[in-house]
């Protein structure tokens, strides 16, 4: 089921997953509004959606699951694209860690 320890687990898969690819030249590009709308949903019973909309986030994620083969009772909790490019054109700056 999904508890605090269970997306702590994730985080930290995703976090390997994400250094694995940057070391591999992928590039990942995360997608997770649908699956916030799908945990807002499920965990806060609707709340914030009207009820057509709320049916039809959940008849996308009905699809969704039988697309990729999930099992119903897994909650999904990030999508995300994964792909080869070109390097990226400019880098954020980063501030060195001493200042913190």
């Amino acid at each position: 089921g999904l508890s605090v320890d269970a997306l702590i687990s994730a985080g930290r898969a995703l976090q390997l997953i994400w250094l694995i690819a940057t070391k591999k030249n992928i590039y990942i590009q995360p997608w997770t509004i649908l699956t916030f709308f799908w945990l807002r949903i499920s965990l806060l019973d609707k709340s914030g959606f009207a009820k057509a909309d709320s049916k039809k986030l959940m008849q996308i994620r009905s699809k969704f699951m039988s697309i990729f083969n999930i099992d119903t009772s897994t909650t999904p909790i990030f999508i995300f694209r994964a792909f080869r490019g070109k390097p990226p054109s400019a880098l954020s700056q980063r501030r060195a860690s001493t200042i913190f």
